[in-house]
């Protein structure tokens, strides 16, 4: 009975020892490091994105169309509508230039492209929307520039609906040799076909069934336009990243 005491003490007190021993253990460890956040795959100069070269009102199946000379008038009440587009647009503080801009920076930086900007900027004299590529100055070579080259509404033959029409053109160039690496034209809206590299389709609510149901709902018809900027800089980003660029 005497043994059967002491070995059950012992096993206890090896028990207690083999515990202690693992909690130091466990204890010792060293913890795990948080995950740092991914380096940069690709640092850019974003150029200043300038207004819109371009507003239009375009209505291709009106009836004027089709009598002799009707298109010259049609083409003078779509100039008086493009005015009163511009100042509806206006009223919701829509500023084209600065939403993409900031549209762009947030796109390009959540996939993984650094953003830094210029610190000189100078445009050819006889195109003030075209860069001196050679004489920017910027801790970068890669220029990324943004045109947004028309801003508009338009509606075709035999319909009497309006869809938004939003073409912004990029160029991604290495300012010493100015070499473009990316040059895309991406449409949103009405000149889109599909969905694709270059291409985006308008949601269906943006169809507007006259041109005067667009001017009365002047708040869902900059949404329109806001949404194509955000999936414009969205796409455009996507492609900046992995756009490969020669040594």
């Amino acid at each position: 009975m005497m043994h059967r005491a002491i070995r059950f003490v012992v096993l206890l007190l090896l028990s207690l020892a083999i515990s202690v021993s693992a909690a130091e253990g466990e204890a010792a460890a060293p913890q795990a490091a948080s995950p740092q956040p991914q380096a940069p795959s690709r640092v850019i100069a974003l150029a200043p994105v300038l207004k819109p070269a371009k507003f239009s009102i375009e209505n291709s199946g009106s009836a004027l169309a089709f009598v002799p000379g009707g298109a010259w008038g049609q083409k003078g009440i779509d100039a008086g509508r493009r005015a009163e587009f511009v100042e509806v647009l206006q009223a919701q503080k829509l500023d084209f230039g600065a939403e993409m801009m900031a549209a762009l920076k947030a796109a390009l930086t959540e996939n993984g492209v650094q953003v830094v900007s210029l610190d000189e900027i100078k445009y050819a004299k006889d195109d003030p929307r075209t860069l001196e590529y050679k004489q920017l100055k910027s801790s970068t070579n890669l220029v990324l520039t943004v045109n947004i080259d028309e801003v508009g509404l338009y509606s075709g033959r035999l319909t009497s609906t309006y869809l938004p029409r939003f073409n912004v053109s990029f160029g991604l160039v290495d300012r010493r040799t100015e070499d473009a690496f990316y040059e895309p034209t991406i449409y949103y809206g009405v000149d889109a076909r599909k969905n694709s590299e270059d291409q985006i389709l308008a949601d269906p609510q943006y169809i507007f069934e006259s041109y005067a149901q667009a001017m009365e709902r002047g708040e869902h018809m900059a949404a329109a336009f806001r949404e194509g900027i955000r999936k414009v800089a969205a796409l455009a980003a996507r492609q900046v990243r992995d756009v490969k660029i020669k040594p």
